[in-house]
């Protein structure tokens, strides 16, 4: 340990995270970036580098990128100022000045840190979008496999997935539930691993909350967080950590969860009951990448089928009454707990 610690300290250039068993490694030459990262990974840092041959490797450096994504390669995801191509099993991460590299297998992702994209669109971009989209497809190829979810346990222990876009109201959903009582693995991101022959589990991806603006002011009960920082200067949110206010009622896994909620905000709340048939493809949308490589495509597929398989999908309407509101938030999850237990 201690000759791991002297490693990082000679070169800061480097430092080492175990995200749910996956060794990664992290070089960046840029000192704000890579500060950063680790304060992004913090909840991963460990201080021994990954063994040879097991690691995930990221080499970021600070400068104009040495060569432009290739021009056949094919677009497969535009979300705002990020753009990903895919070409001979090698996937590009890029604003069109800063670019990361994706190569085969996952075991090393490689590329530039530019001027222009720290000008324009900061450091919390790189970090939060660019790079964090990056680190999920690669821990693809390591087993785990990004879901667009919040991920909670019930008083009496029954898992729920609340699966949606940003802006269904995921983080004010767990925000309320934690409030009356339930326990958290994670208010966004969510990683499925494949368990056995048919189960599947669900890990949380440790990151700050970021609560609407709006939230804190109409609920009382969340009044208190209104002295937070801001999560970056273009978004109107907050940043919560939730372990300094919530760490004993994080949860780690969540094997085979009973039920999936897709929300929508509308005027009154209603629970419609969905056929397998018919969550599966609500699913997709919601789990990046799902297609971006051929080799690893049918095991992402595999866990998102047994997620169906073992989930009953409800489509919910949470009508406005219940925003910032714990108890009828709770009223709200039973009443869908009841009617997944019934069944279709």
């Amino acid at each position: 340990m201690e000759k791991s610690l002297a490693i990082e300290a000679a070169d800061k250039s480097c430092s080492y995270y175990s995200i749910h068993g996956v060794g990664v490694a992290v070089n960046c030459d840029h000192d704000e970036v890579h500060e950063r990262i680790r304060e992004h990974l913090s909840p991963y840092r460990v201080f021994e580098k990954p063994a040879a041959g097991e690691e995930f490797i990221v080499s970021i450096k600070y400068g104009a990128a040495p060569a432009p994504v290739p021009e056949e390669a094919k677009l497969v995801l535009h979300y705002e100022r990020l753009h990903s191509y895919y070409t001979e099993r090698t996937t590009y991460f890029t604003d069109y000045h800063s670019t990361l590299q994706l190569g085969p297998e996952g075991k090393h992702l490689h590329g530039n840190l530019s001027d222009t994209t720290l000008d324009e669109a900061g450091a919390a971009f790189f970090v939060d979008l660019l790079f964090n989209v990056s680190l999920f497809e690669g821990l693809r190829f390591h087993g785990l496999y990004y879901l667009h979810a919040a991920a909670l346990t019930g008083p009496d222990g029954t898992g729920y997935l609340i699966i949606g876009n940003s802006g269904v109201g995921k983080t004010s959903l767990t925000m309320s539930l934690i409030e009356a009582g339930f326990k958290f693995l994670s208010d966004d991101t969510v990683f499925l691993r494949l368990s056995g022959d048919k189960d599947v589990e669900v890990l949380g991806f440790a990151r700050d909350f970021h609560l609407p603006c709006d939230l804190i002011v109409e609920s009382e009960d969340l009044s208190r967080f209104e002295g937070l920082p801001r999560y970056n200067p273009y978004k109107d949110k907050r940043r919560l950590r939730p372990d300094e206010w919530f760490g004993d009622k994080r949860v780690t896994v969540i094997k085979n969860p009973s039920i999936m909620l897709f929300p929508e905000i509308a005027e009154n709340s209603e629970h419609v009951l969905l056929g397998k048939q018919e969550a599966f493809p609500k699913l997709l949308p919601q789990s990046l990448a799902v297609m971006f490589h051929p080799d690893i495509a049918h095991l992402h597929l595999e866990s998102l089928r047994r997620l169906a398989n073992h989930s009953q999908a409800l489509y919910v309407k949470t009508g406005k009454e219940i925003k910032g509101n714990p108890e009828k938030t709770r009223r709200l999850f039973e009443k869908a707990r009841e009617l997944a237990r019934e069944g279709p």
